[in-house]
């Protein structure tokens, strides 16, 4: 640790990389899967116990299980308590034991909607464990805030239900689920100036700070596509039945379903089919996000049975343009007349600043490392 005192550095895992990589180029990515890596090494590797360990406590914080051959007339009682207050204890048998600890000291608890019960979601909920674990390096525990009464510190990335005990990065929220009690300390940022105005509107104060957090995908995962199809109609759950029936056996376009299993392959599949359209037309504000995110030229549609609270929309396009564009077409109206549509489409103008404002606001990301991760912004 003297060796990294000196160094300069202010992030361990960055100091490890560098000095295991000497003279390479690197980003965040690169230190944030090193880390994962070295965190997978510690919770894997079996310890056995020896008497000069309960003398360096310490040795013990980096190591996440460890199988300790357990002689009670070797360990001091100053061990056993620090054991106690620092891992979960599992006894194996009479003479052996695990001890498991978490990953970090951290919040690892995340909230976010799934059904459980069959692994599946919404992309735009699914996607709050995937930002978590890609830029922390950590595992996420998940944590159901909906359904059980516990009272712990947590972190909401999307969503609409929260308590005092919730951590906000970046979410939009409307009057059906203002919760009064909401600890204005912990939010970091909102998706746009309505909904900081509705938080205001209610003595609830929080700085300046706007952006849709899947706006920064791009700057973890962004694989180099080949576009197949002319146009992909993304959809809110409540329309996916009416447009594959009309539009679904038509050729160059991609009918796209948001709903998919929780799993990275599964999310990153979705964000190359997307990247695999020249055009995207979407009625789901998420699939509005991800295509701006990715720089597709996006269109709106809206069927007459959508769901979603019209200020969402709203909320959002404040957030990246800075005039008025909001223009919202009948789908088989846009897929008749598409050349002419896409004349009229703006490019939103403000997605840099709402990445920069996520990154220096995000409360999980290593404070030492926000810098290296603004840099990949293009």
């Amino acid at each position: 640790m003297n060796h990294f005192f000196y160094s300069g550095l202010k992030n361990y895992f960055e100091y490890l990389y560098i000095k295991e990589n000497p003279n390479s180029t690197y980003d965040f990515n690169d230190i944030i899967n090193y880390k994962k890596q070295k965190i997978c090494h510690f919770k894997n590797y079996i310890y056995k116990y020896n008497k000069h360990y309960d003398k360096q406590y310490d040795w013990f914080k980096n190591v996440n299980e460890i199988n300790i051959n357990y002689d009670p007339l070797n360990l001091n009682t100053r061990f056993i308590d620090y054991i106690n207050k620092s891992f979960i204890f599992k006894k194996i048998n009479d003479n052996e034991y695990i001890f498991e600890r978490n990953e970090t000291d951290n919040i690892t608890k995340l909230f976010y909607h799934y059904n459980s019960n069959i692994n599946t979601g919404n992309f735009g909920d699914i996607i709050s464990y995937y930002l978590f674990e890609k830029l922390t390096g950590y595992q996420h525990v998940y944590y159901d805030i909906a359904n059980t009464h516990y009272d712990d510190y947590h972190y909401i990335i999307n969503g609409n239900i929260i308590n005092n005990k919730s951590i906000i990065w970046g979410f939009g929220i409307n009057n059906l689920y203002l919760n009064k009690n909401i600890n204005q300390y912990k939010i970091y940022c909102v998706r746009g100036k309505n909904t900081r105005k509705l938080l205001l509107d209610n003595d609830i104060n929080i700085y300046e700070k706007y952006g849709d957090p899947i706006l920064i995908m791009p700057l973890l995962y962004n694989k180099k596509v080949n576009k197949i199809y002319n146009y992909g109609i993304i959809l809110d759950i409540n329309d996916y039945e009416f447009i594959n029936n009309y539009f679904g056996t038509l050729q160059n376009i991609k009918i796209i379903n948001l709903i998919i299993q929780k799993d990275n392959n599964s999310i990153e599949n979705l964000i190359d089919i997307i990247n695999s359209c020249e055009i995207i037309v979407s009625s789901s504000l998420c699939g509005i996000i991800i295509s701006h995110a990715y720089n597709i030229p996006v269109i709106r549609f809206k069927q007459s049975h959508i769901h979603e609270d019209e200020i969402n929309f709203l909320d959002y396009f404040e957030s990246v343009y800075s005039y008025y564009y909001e223009t919202t077409y009948d789908i088989t109206y846009i897929i008749s007349n598409i050349n002419e549509i896409i004349k009229k489409y703006k490019k939103p103008d403000m997605i840099k600043d709402r990445q920069i404002d996520l990154i220096n606001s995000c409360p999980f990301i290593d404070n030492c490392l926000k810098n290296m991760l603004i840099k990949m912004i293009i």
